[in-house]
Order: C-alpha cells, then structure tokens, then sequence
C-alpha cells in the first residue's frame, strides 16, 4: 500500500483533467495459473499453491518464484519443478515477507549492526551515497562491516553506482523501514539522518522529512518553510504546496497555540504561493486564517 504522502501524490495527479484512472483488479484464477505456468514448470499441486497465495497479484509470484531459483530451492520431479525438502514454509504471507526473508538469510552470518546499517541505508533514500552512509552509520555505532556490501550484491539486493549504491527493488526498502519501525530503530536513524545533513544547506528538504519522520516537529517547521520558499524559487509550486501542507500538519500534531509564529510564518507563506498559482480564492483564506 502506499505511504501517505505517495497517496496524496497521486490522489492529486488523479484530480488532473487529462489524467483517467484505470481500475486494476487481481488476475483472475484461470490467468493465476497461466502466470504461474509461463515463468516455470512447476508441478501442479504446487502452481496451485503459489497461484492461490498470489490472489491476482502478479509481482508477488514473479518475485516468490526468482527467491526461489536464486536461493536454489527448487528441484526437479516427474510432474515438475517441486520445492526441496529444506523448505519448511514456502509460501510467505506477502510481498514484503519475501523481501524480509531474502534480508535476513543474506545477513545470517552478519552481526546485528550490519542489519541496523542497512536500515539505515534504506531511510537515506533510493540512492545511497556512501559518504552519507557511512557518516550516518558511525553516528549510530553501526558500522558496516566490510564484508557487507559484497554479501549483497552477491544476493542480488544491491546495485553498484559510482559513489554508492541503490536497492534492486523499492519494495526492498520499504521492508527495510518497516523492519526499523517495528523495532523502534527508525526515529534514531532519521534523527541521525538530519544531523549528518544538517551543515549542508541544499539538503534542507531532506533534513526537514527526516526531523518530521524522527517526531522532531518543532525543529522540522522552519525547514519546511526555507524548503517550500526553494521549491517555489525555482517554479516548483506544487512540490512547494506539498510541503507547507506537511507544515501545517506538523503545527496541528504539535498542538501548537493559535497565533504562533510557526503557524503565521506558514500561512503567510500559503498566501505568496497561491499568488504564484493564480488561485486568489485560496489566498483570500489563508488571508481570512492570518486575522482570525
């Protein structure tokens, strides 16, 4: 599902008049089973199972059958490809539960704070810069170990860049922040996160998502606000919005008084925008806000 902030995303692209939302049901049970059939032969009781699990969703058959060639779980049988004797429970309950699984058995021969660093690479974004990455990770005590990054690309987890790397999948890293909430690690790495980026002034948008992420609100306003006056500054509008929209939401889950600073300087600031966007109703009711 996805995050509220890509929900708000496309929630607005849908309201644009030259956009048509197309539904997308699940596959249907005859087609499951054609799926399943036309990546591998598996035997039928168990392209059954995998069709079943699936309900519809076609990624999650095309990533369940690739973690199974890749770990070599599969072996060949009269009526098919079957799963091996050493695969005790085959079929995860969800897409992230195959990522989760394929993370875990890459690290099984790593200490704990390989995990923690991984997590920590997943919060830092898609691409990972490793000067970042290893500042961030030396602020958390969790080092990555040398072995580490080799351990995943051989997993085929990882792709190389120059500078860095970036996760194969987006749904990869979605299982890695999951993991670090669950664990209650995730505050501590976005708090990490904005310190190491604070100093740099064309990271102010990062280090204000990472204070909101981290439950640091107060100190996130004043950098939403110099990150929407950027985003507008050079003609993204609506990217500003977004943020003084998170803005806002931030001075309503601070509970903070009517008639601070924060809220004023994030209303005045609404007004100048939707000058820019030609919308005079809306600036009118940030006005009508600003005298209440």
């Amino acid at each position: 599902s996805l995050q509220p902030t890509g929900r708000a995303a496309l929630q607005k692209l849908q309201a644009k008049p030259n956009v048509q939302t197309i539904p997308v049901a699940p596959l249907p049970k005859l087609l499951r089973q054609k799926l399943v059939s036309s990546i591998l032969d598996l035997s039928p009781s168990l392209a059954h199972a995998v069709a079943d699990r699936a309900e519809g969703y076609p990624l999650y058959t095309v990533q369940l059958l690739q973690d199974w060639v890749l770990r070599g779980r599969l072996k060949p049988s009269d009526d098919g490809l079957i799963l091996d004797e050493n695969s005790s429970s085959p079929l995860p309950d969800s897409i992230h539960k195959v990522w989760h699984n394929a993370i875990r058995r890459a690290l099984r021969q790593h200490p704990a704070s390989d995990t923690h660093a991984l997590e920590i690479a997943a919060i830092l974004g898609v691409r990972v810069s490793m000067e970042e990455w290893t500042n961030v990770c030396a602020h958390c005590d969790s080092t990555p170990s040398e072995t580490l990054l080799g351990t995943l690309f051989r997993a085929h987890l990882i792709r190389p860049h120059p500078g860095g790397f970036s996760f194969v999948h987006g749904m990869l890293r979605d299982s890695l922040e999951l993991s670090a909430e669950e664990a209650g690690r995730a505050k501590n790495h976005h708090r990490a996160c904005a310190q190491f980026l604070m100093p740099k002034a064309e990271h102010v948008e990062r280090v204000a998502l990472h204070l909101l992420m981290a439950g640091s609100l107060i100190s996130a306003m004043p950098k939403l606000i110099l990150a929407a006056e950027k985003r507008q500054g050079i003609g993204d509008l609506e990217r500003s919005r977004e943020l003084l929209e998170r803005h806002e939401a931030a001075v309503q889950l601070g509970h903070l008084p009517k008639g601070h600073p924060q809220q004023i300087e994030g209303l005045v600031r609404r007004c100048y925008l939707e000058i820019s966007l030609g919308t005079p109703s809306s600036v009118a009711e940030s006005a009508d806000r600003l005298l209440e």
